[in-house]
């Protein structure tokens, strides 16, 4: 990495070049470590990104994510067996009332 920064013998880069290493933007990696999600220093009008706890942040975003989504999935399957078991109560009561109907109307005419 360009003008690589040792601090207390961490090593940090500026955060454009860390927003590169990653795959964000220069603004997303300031966000980041001004809200203390990520190890940053603000020297004079520069930031700088201490890459291995970006790396821990983006990895361990990555496992929330894919918890996440396997709970969201979870509910989707549970909210589609309750909602069939409830269309196919509705579809069971629909019949009988039409069955009901037909008799009533076949005893009223015939």
């Amino acid at each position: 990495m360009s003008q690589t920064l040792t601090i207390d013998g961490i090593e940090f880069v500026p955060a454009g070049a860390a927003g590169k290493h990653f795959g964000y933007s220069r603004d997303y990696m300031l966000t980041l470590a001004r809200e203390g999600k990520i190890d940053g220093q603000k020297i004079g009008h520069r930031w700088y990104i201490q890459l291995g706890s970006a790396e821990k942040y983006f990895h361990d975003a990555k496992i929330v994510r894919e918890e996440r989504k396997q709970q969201i999935s979870y509910e989707r399957k549970v909210e589609l067996k309750t909602h069939a078991a409830v269309r196919s109560r509705v579809s069971t009561r629909s019949v009988v009332l039409e069955t009901a109907a037909v008799i009533a109307i076949s005893l009223l005419i015939g």
